[in-house]
C-alpha cells in the first residue's frame, strides 16, 4: 500500500473554516480532484518531515514539525493508497511560484472543499 503523509492547513474565516488545497498541474489532470498538500517520504525521511517539505514544496508555507497535531489517516477507495495526515491553523497565503506538481493552491470552505477533494481524503475533513 503507497502511505502519503500530508498537512490540513485551515484558517479562521468570517464564514468559518477554510482549508488549503491544491490541485495537480498537467493537461491529463486538469479534471483530476484537489487534494490536501502531500507526499511520499524520502528514504530515511519520517513522515512528519515529509508532510512538512511536502506543504512547502506545493504551496510555499513554511511550518515547523513541532507545531503539527495528528489528525488521523484516510484510505483511499481503491485500497491502494492511505494518507496519514497531520493539521495546523496557519494565517499564511500560499506562494504564487508553485511547485511543478500542483497547478493551483487556494483555500475553500470546509462545503466546497468536501465537493473538490479526492473522495479518499474526505474522510480528513470530517476530522
Amino acid at each position: 500500500m503507497e502511505i502519503s503523509y500530508g498537512i490540513v492547513l485551515y484558517r479562521k474565516a468570517a464564514k468559518g473554516l477554510e482549508v488549503l488545497l491544491v490541485h495537480p498541474s498537467g493537461e491529463s489532470n486538469k479534471k483530476q480532484p484537489f487534494s490536501i498538500p502531500k507526499g511520499k517520504a524520502n528514504e530515511g525521511e519520517s513522515g512528519k518531515d515529509a508532510c512538512v517539505r511536502e506543504t512547502f514544496e506545493e504551496t510555499g508555507i513554511e511550518v515547523k514539525e513541532k507545531d503539527l497535531k495528528f489528525l488521523g489517516e484516510s484510505f483511499y477507495p481503491s485500497g491502494k493508497k492511505k494518507v496519514i495526515a497531520y493539521m495546523l491553523e496557519t494565517k499564511e497565503e500560499p506562494s504564487d511560484e508553485l511547485s511543478w506538481e500542483v497547478d493551483q493552491a487556494k483555500f475553500f470552505s470546509l462545503e466546497d472543499a468536501a465537493d473538490k477533494i479526492h473522495r479518499g481524503q474526505v474522510a480528513l475533513l470530517e476530522q
